[in-house]
């Protein structure tokens, strides 16, 4: 199953929002996975697992990581962007969802 990654900090507070995302998921019948992590892990991750990432999001809080993690991303040709803060800050799933899909179709 394809993958989208969250990274934060320490991929606590992504987790609470990834339980949201696969509720909204199965309501809508879109088959993916959804896995929380620390940025620090993230390398391993695309190395480990890049056939099935399809996206990756990092939390807010990470914005300065982007450039960097954005060269992580680049070898494998996955997207990635920041989540919205404010969909973040309310966990607001749906919206957090569509980023999502509007992601991987401009692939």
């Amino acid at each position: 199953m394809k993958q989208v990654i969250f990274a934060c900090a320490g991929g606590m507070s992504t987790s609470l929002l990834v339980n949201k995302i696969k509720k909204e998921t199965a309501e809508r019948g879109i088959e993916l996975d959804f896995i929380a992590i620390s940025e620090q892990v993230l390398y391993q991750q695309l190395n480990a697992d890049h056939d099935n990432i399809i996206a990756v999001l990092l939390g807010p809080q990470m914005r300065f990581a982007l450039e960097e993690c954005k060269k992580q991303t680049d070898n494998y040709g996955i997207p990635i962007d920041i989540i919205d803060p404010v969909a973040y800050g309310t966990m607001n799933a749906t919206k957090v969802l569509d980023q999502i899909l509007k992601m991987i179709h401009k692939q």
